[in-house]
């Protein structure tokens, strides 16, 4: 299943009336990869007063969103922050609006024009891509199977995304929808192969 998402992170700022936004837009594939980027944004900013955010996730067939005012008046920034992400009907993307204020108070129209604005500018300068939904397999087997692992992997055309070596082979891979049942039928071939959540 296909669906758009964004390439790269971009960042836009402006001011309005002395306060200044910065609208930093991102890909993402999980909410654990928000979060860092999240602890990362708010490291830059440390004098920042707020961090409101939105994002989207693909999760067939019920898509996540999440969005925060962090401390704005309710539904005046994550809000309009999620309006601008799903009106380009974007998934796994997200945008942190980081404001400094100024000293003169916006109103709640006034913030929801601003945080609508800055998910807007980042948006709008974004590269939008159509990805994949990928699955990922992950399992561990024992060294005398690496030849006929790998043999599967090579001729299935795929790369491991990670390649772990412990007292076993740990392997992880990520295939489309259509891959999916075809490697692990292959790979459940395997004697001593097991199969392990992520």
């Amino acid at each position: 299943m296909e669906f758009k998402s964004i390439k790269h992170t971009v960042e836009s700022s402006f001011k309005e009336k002395k306060s200044k936004f910065i609208g930093i837009s991102f890909p993402i594939n999980n909410e654990n990869e928000f979060i860092q980027m999240l602890d990362l944004i708010k490291k830059k900013h440390p004098k920042s007063n707020h961090f409101c955010y939105a994002y989207t996730l693909f999760n067939y067939p019920h898509n996540i969103t999440k969005q925060s005012d962090d401390g704005e008046p309710l539904n005046s920034a994550g809000k309009p922050i999620l309006n601008q992400i799903e009106k380009l009907n974007l998934l796994n993307t997200a945008v942190v609006v980081v404001r400094f204020f100024g000293g003169t108070k916006l109103g709640v129209g006034g913030l929801i024009r601003a945080y609508k604005h800055a998910a807007e500018q980042t948006l709008n300068q974004q590269e939008v891509i159509l990805n994949e939904n990928l699955k990922e397999i992950y399992y561990k087997f024992k060294y005398e199977y690496q030849k006929e692992v790998l043999e599967i992997i090579k001729r299935l055309n795929k790369e491991m995304i990670t390649h772990t070596m412990k007292e076993e082979y740990h392997m992880k891979l990520r295939l489309t929808e259509k891959e999916y049942e075809k490697v692990l039928n292959e790979l459940k071939k395997v004697n001593s192969i097991v199969f392990l959540k992520d």
